[in-house]
């Protein structure tokens, strides 16, 4: 019995680290691709913008109006070529569409915005633009808490991408979404290091 308590004990350990470690690999490993606007310069790359939940009406709540602004201004500023909007799309909620009118309502042509229906995750949203948008360099622009694993997740798709910051005032709604970072990143080290495991997800 004893043994057997010793196994389980040096067992739940080696979990416990396999955990820490994953979410440690998520969270740095493109830390180094997160800058400002500011130092970004002229460019034709596409800003990958991520859904982040609508209001009641149907608009952007803060968070997610945040990014969109964020992806207006670097194209205004000629640092991004065209906007892709991904998030989900179902029944009485479509966040892509609300990106894009919020976007055409601030001065952005058409002919600048790419729409991803199926972007239902941050995983889904970075295959999607490199399967079947065919993407190879981009601009994640998300809140600083969602970018490392949004990086992670991209660059090892096979996305050459960097991260743009997105400021939002919303403090609880980004502390309640960073708290799940962990839980998420556990997730992401998964989907990339064990393809065979991804419809589970």
């Amino acid at each position: 019995m004893k043994l057997i308590m010793q196994w389980l004990v040096f067992l739940a350990i080696l979990v416990i680290l396999i955990i820490l470690s994953s979410v440690l690999r998520v969270q740095q490993a493109y830390s180094e691709n997160i800058i400002n606007s500011s130092d970004l310069a002229t460019s034709s790359t596409v800003a990958i913008i991520f859904g982040a939940g609508l209001n009641p009406d149907g608009t952007p709540r803060e968070m997610l109006e945040a990014r969109v602004k964020k992806g207006i201004e670097l194209l205004q500023n000629g640092q991004a070529g065209k906007l892709l909007f991904t998030g989900a799309k179902d029944y009485g909620h479509n966040e892509p569409d609300a990106m894009r009118d919020y976007a055409l309502g601030n001065g952005v042509k058409p002919e600048q915005i790419l729409i991803d229906y199926e972007g239902d995750t941050t995983f889904d949203s970075c295959y999607n633009a490199k399967n079947l948008f065919r993407l190879k360099n981009t601009i994640l622009v998300t809140q600083k808490f969602h970018l490392p694993r949004a990086l992670y997740l991209c660059n090892n798709l096979g996305l050459n991408s960097i991260g743009i910051p997105a400021s939002s005032t919303d403090e609880k709604a980004e502390s309640s979404y960073a708290r799940r970072e962990y839980v998420a990143s556990i997730k992401a080290w998964i989907q990339i290091n064990f393809p065979g495991l991804r419809k589970l997800f």
